[in-house]
C-alpha cells in the first residue's frame, strides 16, 4: 500500500512539472502564478529570504577553475576567495564569467550616482577619462566647461562684470571673467577692479590695469607695520604715503617723521650734458652724487634741476675759508729792519683747495704798527713823530702782490716824566682784495710776509728791543676766500 502512494505522488508531479513546461515554459518555485515576464519566479511568499548563488574559490580571474566543465559564458558565482595578483587578482564578490575571465559585478559597474557614490577611494577611484580626451561639464545640454588634456580647465563661456564665470555659490557677482581677447578681470558686484591684457607681440599692449573703468576705488598697500604704507585716494586722485587721508590739495603726501625722501641719484659729468638721463624734461630733478673739477660747467654733489639747456643747481654754493695769523703776544710778530722778508707765523706755505669752479673773492688784510722813537737828543724837541714803514708780499699761486704799510710812533718828553712817553704799535691796517679764477678740486699754495724798511729815528733803527716793528698787535693779519659764482 506505502509503494503505491509514492508512486501514485511522484507521477503526480512530473505530470504536473511537465504540464506547465509545455503550457506557459516558465517555473514558480513557492508560486502557482509565476509573473509571464520570467522563466524562473521565486517567492515564499512572506517576503523574507533570498536566492544563495553557488559559492567557490576562484585563484585568479583569468583562471576558469574550480567550476569544471569549462564554465559557459554567462555563469554567475559567488567567489569567497582574495586570490591572485596585479590585474588577476579577485576579491570576494559575485563574478560571471565573460568567456576569457571572470569579471567582478561591482567593479564593472564603477559608475558615478547621482546622488554620490560609498566606499571611494581618493587614491584609485577619479571622475575622468581613461584616454587623450578632454572631460566636457554641460548643463542644460550646453557646453560650460571642460577638462583638457594638457592640465587645463577650460571655460565654455566669458562671464560678464555683474555675472563672472569663475564665481562663488554665496557670492555670485564677485569672480573672474574675461573682458575681451587676451583680457581678464576680477570684478564684484559689476565693479571691475583690475583688468590684465596682452597680445601677441608683446610690448606697451601688456598692461595690468587696476580700476580700469576709473570708478570710485580706493587702493591701499598694508604692510607689518603700517596700514597704510600706499594708499591712492579714489575720491581726490592723489597718494599718501604712511596716511589713508592724504591732504587734497596735495598730488602725494608723505606722513613718516623718522624718514626722508630719497631722489634719484645719478652721477652728472656737466652743467651742459643731459646724460646720463636721456631727454630730460624741462624741471626734472636729480640728486648728483658726482663733484668735476674741468674749470667750465662743472658739477657738485647736490640737487639739480633741468632747465632745458643745463643742470641748474638747487642748493647755494656757498664756500669760504679763513686763514689766520698765529696767536702771537700781545706786541704782535715783532719785525727787524736789517731781516728782508720775514714770513707771518700762521699764514707761511699755506694752501687753499677750491670747492667750486668759479670766481674767488680773496682778500688779505694786514696789520702793522711801528716801534720805540728814540728821545731827542736835546731840550728843544719836545715832541718827535717818525713813520716806521715797510711792505707785505702775499704769494698766491707763485705771483707776487705787495702791500705797502707804514705806521707814526710818538715820543712826547712833555709828558710822563723826564724820560717822556713813547707811543707805539698805533697799527696801520691795509687789505689787498683780488678776483680769482679757480678750478674747482685745484689746490693753491700761498704765503705772506713782511720787509721793514730802514727805520732811522727808531731805537737801534728799527733792528731790536723796543724798536723793533709789530705785525699783527690787537687783530692778526688774516687772508679768506669767498666763492662768488660760476665764471
Amino acid at each position: 500500500m506505502k509503494t503505491y502512494l509514492r508512486i501514485r505522488r511522484v507521477s503526480y508531479l512530473i505530470l504536473m512539472i511537465t504540464t506547465i513546461t509545455n503550457l506557459n515554459a516558465q517555473v514558480g518555485i513557492g508560486t502557482l502564478t509565476p509573473d509571464p515576464s520570467s522563466m524562473l519566479h521565486i517567492d515564499n511568499g512572506e517576503g523574507n529570504k533570498g536566492i544563495l548563488i553557488p559559492q567557490v574559490a576562484l585563484s585568479a580571474s583569468n583562471i576558469g577553475s574550480p567550476i569544471t566543465p569549462a564554465p559557459a559564458v554567462g555563469l554567475l558565482v559567488y567567489n569567497t576567495a582574495t586570490a591572485g595578483s596585479g590585474g588577476t587578482a579577485v576579491i570576494p564578490g559575485y563574478h560571471f564569467w565573460s568567456g576569457t575571465e571572470w569579471m567582478d559585478i561591482m567593479q564593472n559597474n564603477d559608475k558615478w550616482d547621482l546622488s554620490g557614490n560609498w566606499n571611494t577611494d581618493e587614491d584609485s577611484d577619479y571622475l575622468g577619462t581613461n584616454d587623450a580626451q578632454s572631460l566636457m561639464f554641460r548643463t542644460h545640454h550646453i557646453e560650460r566647461f571642460k577638462v583638457a588634456n594638457g592640465y587645463q580647465v577650460l571655460a565654455m563661456g566669458n562671464g560678464s562684470p555683474n555675472a563672472p564665470f569663475y564665481s562663488w555659490n554665496q557670492d555670485k557677482t564677485m569672480g573672474f571673467w574675461k573682458s575681451g581677447h587676451q583680457k581678464m578681470g576680477m570684478a564684484i558686484n559689476g565693479s571691475v577692479f583690475f583688468n590684465a591684457s596682452a597680445n601677441t607681440s608683446g610690448g606697451s599692449d601688456i598692461e595690468l590695469s587696476i580700476n580700469p573703468e576709473g570708478e570710485n576705488i580706493n587702493l591701499r598697500v598694508e604692510t607689518s607695520n603700517n596700514e597704510n604704507t600706499l594708499f591712492v585716494d579714489g575720491e581726490h586722485d592723489n597718494i599718501g604715503l604712511g596716511t589713508g587721508t592724504p591732504d587734497p590739495s596735495s598730488q602725494m603726501e608723505m606722513t613718516a617723521t623718522d624718514k626722508g625722501f630719497l631722489m634719484n641719484r645719478v652721477g652728472l659729468t656737466a652743467t651742459n650734458v643731459s646724460s646720463p638721463i636721456t631727454s630730460p624734461a624741462e624741471g626734472l630733478m636729480v640728486y648728483n652724487t658726482n663733484n668735476t673739477a674741468t674749470g667750465a660747467n662743472d658739477v657738485y654733489k647736490g640737487f639739480y634741476m633741468w632747465d632745458g639747456s643745463n643742470w641748474i643747481a638747487q642748493f647755494p654754493k656757498m664756500h669760504s675759508k679763513v686763514y689766520q695769523q698765529d696767536a702771537a703776544p700781545p706786541l704782535g710778530f715783532r719785525t727787524i729792519s736789517t731781516s728782508g722778508w720775514q714770513d707771518i707765523p700762521g699764514l707761511t706755505n699755506q694752501s687753499f683747495t677750491a670747492k667750486y669752479s668759479g670766481t674767488y673773492k680773496l682778500e688779505v688784510t694786514t696789520n702793522f704798527g711801528g716801534g720805540y722813537m728814540e728821545p731827542a737828543s736835546d731840550n728843544k724837541d719836545k715832541i718827535n713823530i717818525a713813520s716806521q714803514e715797510g711792505e707785505f708780499k702775499f704769494t698766491f699761486d707763485g705771483n707776487d702782490h705787495m702791500i705797502y704799510s707804514n705806521s707814526y710812533s710818538v715820543h712826547n718828553k712833555l709828558i710822563g716824566g723826564s724820560g717822556g712817553t713813547n707811543y707805539y704799535a698805533i697799527w696801520y691796517q691795509s687789505s689787498l682784495i683780488l678776483y680769482l679764477q679757480v678750478v674747482g678740486g685745484t689746490t693753491y699754495n700761498f704765503n705772506l710776509a713782511f720787509d721793514q724798511f730802514d727805520s732811522p729815528g727808531f731805537v737801534d733803527n728799527g733792528n731790536s728791543g723796543t724798536g723793533m716793528g709789530h705785525v699783527g698787535v690787537d687783530i692778526p693779519c688774516y687772508t679768506e676766500f669767498t666763492f662768488l659764482g660760476d665764471n
